[in-house]
């Protein structure tokens, strides 16, 4: 049964605690340093992905509990950038459980600001984007 949907939270007069099902706007972002990453042999790039995530919105929402299996990710991440493809659905299924992606924030309704969707790289809805196309010329 199709009806009206509830307003944001913001513009409501009822302002029940949240429920399971409302979206949560997340914070600009985690202040201080990210967990230590040493000791693990990653690389400079992940060591530079795993700096930005930790000052994501999303590890706003994350525990102590949740860094071994960030750090997993991260190693697991460096394999599938070197070319071990068979780790690719286990890297989307962990960047989906963390909310490190769209489909993974939407899942569990966490909205980032407009300011930190640009810092991310997100086009607005209704932006087209140039691409460029190879051309093999025989």
């Amino acid at each position: 049964m199709k009806g009206v949907p509830p307003k944001p939270r913001h513009q409501r007069r009822n302002r029940n605690p949240l429920r399971a099902g409302d979206w949560i706007l997340l914070p600009e972002g985690r202040k201080g340093p990210a967990p230590s990453c040493a000791g693990y042999g990653l690389n400079s790039a992940s060591q530079s992905w795993w700096r930005s995530i930790w000052r994501s919105p999303m590890a706003t929402q994350w525990t102590d509990g949740d860094v071994p299996a960030l750090l997993e990710l991260a190693i697991l991440r460096e394999r599938l950038l070197d070319g071990k493809l068979s780790v690719a659905s286990e890297v989307r299924l962990r960047t989906n459980e963390f909310g490190l992606s769209p489909a993974g924030r939407q899942s569990r309704r966490w909205m980032i600001t407009e300011k930190d969707q640009e810092r991310a790289g997100y086009k607005k809805p209704g932006t087209v984007t140039k691409l460029r196309v190879a051309v093999d010329r025989d």
